[in-house]
Formats: C-alpha cells, structure tokens, sequence
C-alpha cells in the first residue's frame, strides 16, 4: 500500500511537471467589412520552448443562429516566450463565431 501511494505521489507530480499548459488563447474577435471577415486574436507561448505546430477550431453561426460544420486552420510556430497574432479568414458573412479548441505541439 505504501508503495502505490509513493507511486501515485510520482505520478502526480510528473503530470504538474509536465501537464502544464505553454500555449493561451489571450484574445479573440470577429472584424467585418465591406463583404469580408476574419476571426483575429493572439496566442501565448508561455514556455522556453518553440511551438512549431497548432491549430484552432472554430464554427461560424449566422443570423438564423445555425452553426456551420468545425473548420479547423493552422497557426504559425510559435517563438519561446513570445505571442503570435493569428488571422483567419472568413468565406461568409460572419454573425457570430466559436471557437471549439486550441491545439499547439511539438511533435506529431
């Protein structure tokens, strides 16, 4: 029994180590105009390591409140200690938005 305990200890301890998330989504927002939208914000790599691959999910929800199907866009890398502003275009008129998820990896 003192042996899982110990072991269950490490564990927890390894996942706050290493389970901390290094990627933020500080700020979003939709902008539109003249028949053209895009979904803008920043992400923050709070680590001393590069984020060369991410992804953000999102649906777009227009006046009669009907979402559209996930769409998912890449994001550049991201420096050490450092933010990226990511801009997505939008193909319709934006009424509304959601974003779902924001991924960011090291390696596939």
């Amino acid at each position: 029994m003192r042996f899982l305990i110990v072991f269950l200890s490490l564990v927890c301890q390894i996942y706050i180590v290493y389970g901390q998330s290094v990627a933020t989504l500080n700020f979003h927002i939709a902008v539109g105009g003249d028949g053209k939208y895009r979904i803008g914000g920043v992400i923050t790599n709070n680590s001393t390591e590069s984020i060369p691959h991410g992804a953000i999910t999102y649906i777009i929800i227009d006046e009669k409140c009907n979402p559209s199907h996930a769409k998912v866009a890449d994001i550049d890398p991201i420096k050490p200690n450092s933010e990226l502003e990511f801009n997505i275009p939008v193909n319709r008129k934006l009424s509304s938005y959601r974003i779902l998820n924001v991924s960011a990896w090291n390696k596939y």
